[in-house]
């Protein structure tokens, strides 16, 4: 367990994260990750069709192997410098581990799109954090993928990136992100990456099952703090988060429909609290707000957390 110096380290990467944005692509270490990921996925997938799911599995190993151990050497090699040295390294590659600015700079052009009644831009926009066919929804259909997008990414972008940077410092941090960008890039349930994907869809299940329901709860307590629907935020989870064929999904998403009191829909999927209104762009940004709430205060919890290990040990 590590803990004395991510005492400081945490905060100084959501500040960062809160306060600059994103880092450029060419320095971008999950963009590394990312382009690894796809020479080698093409590489693997090509030439006999054979063996697909085990060839997904050497993939995910591999990136494993590439990725990380370079990670884990210089978190070493920083544990034992200054901290003046450790502190804006370690916070800076820990940020990049976040997607609170980057789903900001996303929503943006949606939520300005619906509220300039430019709904075809709107679908295009949303169609870049959404995988499904966004050609045909409507303005509720519109607000509602960015919703869900959104509340997923309080899980994969806030919670389970601190999750395993709690327990297993950067080196923790970086393999949950590495194994939600293989996911996200080869973890489809349908077409020609079903089986090539496999692992890596298998493992970011497993890896996000615990964070999933600490993100609904954080999402309650950042309801609670914004003024939002409490009690429907908790409740909500419960009735509704087994709806999704994701055994995860359907947490932080229910969080955010009951907290907001609207409905969310995928057709012929699920449907989130029926009995809630229908999303419009300001739900968009509400719904943003609550994610930016759940950043804080998950930090704020497990910053605490550390300092008191670091206090004990």
């Amino acid at each position: 367990m590590v803990a004395t110096k991510e005492f400081l380290t945490l905060p100084a990467a959501l500040i960062l994260d809160f306060g600059l944005g994103e880092l450029p692509e060419r320095i971008h270490p999950t963009v590394w990750m990312g382009k690894i990921a796809d020479k080698l996925g093409s590489e693997l997938r090509g030439g006999s069709s054979e063996h697909v799911c085990l060839k997904g599995g050497v993939m995910v190993l591999l990136m494993i192997i590439v990725s990380i151990a370079p990670v884990s050497l210089l978190s070493y090699v920083l544990e034992g410098s200054h901290w003046l040295i450790y502190l804006p390294i370690t916070a800076i590659l820990l940020k990049s581990t976040f997607a609170v600015s980057s789903m900001g700079s996303h929503l943006e052009p949606i939520v300005n799109s619906l509220r300039g009644g430019n709904l075809v831009e709107a679908r295009r926009n949303t169609s870049r954090i959404v995988s499904r066919d966004t050609d045909d929804l409507d303005r509720e259909g519109v607000a509602s993928a960015a919703i869900e997008s959104t509340s997923e990414s309080i899980t994969d972008g806030v919670v389970a990136p601190i999750f395993f940077f709690a327990i297993f410092g950067l080196p923790g941090a970086f393999f949950y992100r590495l194994v939600n960008t293989l996911d996200s890039m080869y973890g489809y349930k349908k077409g020609s990456l079903k089986d090539f994907g496999w692992a890596a869809a298998n493992l970011d299940t497993i890896l996000n099952y615990i964070p999933a329901r600490l993100t609904a709860f954080m999402v309650s307590i950042g309801a609670w703090i914004s003024g939002e629907n409490f009690r429907d935020s908790l409740g909500c989870p419960l009735e509704d988060s087994g709806r999704t064929s994701s055994p995860n999904a359907g947490w932080p998403m229910s969080a955010v429909a009951g907290a907001l009191g609207i409905r969310l829909e995928k057709e012929g999927a699920y449907e989130l609290n029926s009995e809630g209104v229908s999303p419009d762009e300001n739900h968009v940004l509400r719904s943003f707000s609550l994610m930016k709430f759940s950043a804080i205060i998950f930090s704020v919890v497990v910053t605490g957390l550390l300092g008191a290990i670091g206090i004990l040990w």
